[in-house]
């Protein structure tokens, strides 16, 4: 379904005029603390500023920042991402500053990098926090320079793209833990974009919800008659560890194997109860500790709804499947 369904993108004119959302590539929302972010989108896009996005997992990063190039002076360009924490170091360098015909072996041909490919659009630097702090000082002097050297290369070349960076974890925590570079987080976070995890605006599930089920009922061929009077308060009292992109996939799921012409409660049997989540959630404990156990419960249940298949698994999460594993390994999920 893409980045933008996953922000819940309107598809119909009616919904646009409804929900006034246009501007901003249709995303959804009418909470108070949404209503505060689209005040900061319209500033910022008609700007060049470099913006710094930050947000959970499954927030909408990525389709925030392609709604900030679509209404900015540079829509016309590219608009190149590229996942800091899914490559190792030395392919990520390669990729974002490219590489001369021999600068390594297989390196048969000249390759341009997505600082090029980007020229004159927006380069997005999502998992900002996962970029080795090596590469960091080559990406400080691009944005400083507008300039970069590809491998094997004693040239320079000249880039000009609008860079906007994300991270689900802190980046000032990180730069505080030395982890990284602090004049590179102050050329970054000029303008600072905080998305709100689905629990923080939960009266924005009822049409994120409905939008999916149109969705979906399109995309299945399905015709689905809306939600049983048990369904929605089921919805609104879960976590949603996974965000906005763990609600796409519940209604995916519960879409395709409904039975009767409305979805209800039964149909979304896969996650823990809402007062099981509720009573997770809420136990006081360390912040650091709090999301350790989002990220770690949020895995465990796409295992689970794969049957535990990591390909799958790692499709739904958007990821590369050898980050997958990392990030299994790190969170302690059993397998």
């Amino acid at each position: 379904m893409g980045m933008f369904v996953e922000c819940g993108v309107l598809k119909t004119n009616t919904a646009r005029e409804l929900w006034n959302e246009a501007d901003f590539s249709g995303i959804l929302g009418h909470s108070a603390i949404m209503q505060s972010v689209f005040a900061l989108l319209r500033q910022v896009m008609p700007t060049d500023v470099r913006v710094l996005i930050s947000g959970e997992s499954g927030t909408g990063k990525e389709c925030i920042a392609r709604a900030i190039h679509d209404g900015s002076p540079r829509q016309q360009g590219p608009f190149v991402a590229v996942d800091c924490g899914a490559l190792p170091a030395n392919l990520l360098e390669s990729e974002l500053f490219g590489y001369v015909k021999g600068a390594f072996t297989g390196a048969d041909r000249d390759r341009k990098g997505l600082f090029e490919e980007a020229h004159g659009g927006t380069l997005f630097l999502d998992e900002i926090v996962n970029m080795p702090m090596e590469l960091q000082a080559k990406l400080l002097r691009a944005i400083q320079e507008s300039e970069i050297r590809p491998l094997g290369s004693s040239q320079v070349r000249k880039v000009n793209a609008r860079i906007i960076a994300a991270a689900s974890e802190s980046v000032r925590d990180e730069m505080i833990a030395g982890k990284f570079r602090r004049d590179l987080f102050y050329r970054l976070n000029v303008v600072n974009i905080n998305l709100p995890a689905l629990r923080e605006r939960k009266e924005d599930i009822p049409i994120l919800a409905e939008h999916f089920l149109s969705a979906m009922n399109k995309k299945y061929g399905k015709h689905l008659k809306g939600f049983h009077a048990d369904t929605m308060p089921h919805l609104e009292a879960y976590a949603w560890p996974g965000n906005i992109r763990e609600l796409e996939h519940a209604m995916e799921r519960a879409v395709v194997l409904c039975q009767s012409e409305q979805l209800r409660q039964t149909d979304f049997p896969f996650f823990e109860t809402p007062s099981a989540a509720g009573n997770t959630l809420f136990q006081p404990r360390p912040w650091d500790e709090a999301i350790f156990e989002l990220k770690r419960q949020y895995l465990a249940n796409v295992l689970k709804y794969t049957g535990g298949a990591k390909k799958q698994a790692a499709e739904i999460l958007q990821i590369q499947p050898t980050y997958l594993s990392r990030l299994l390994k790190n969170l302690r999920v059993e397998e």
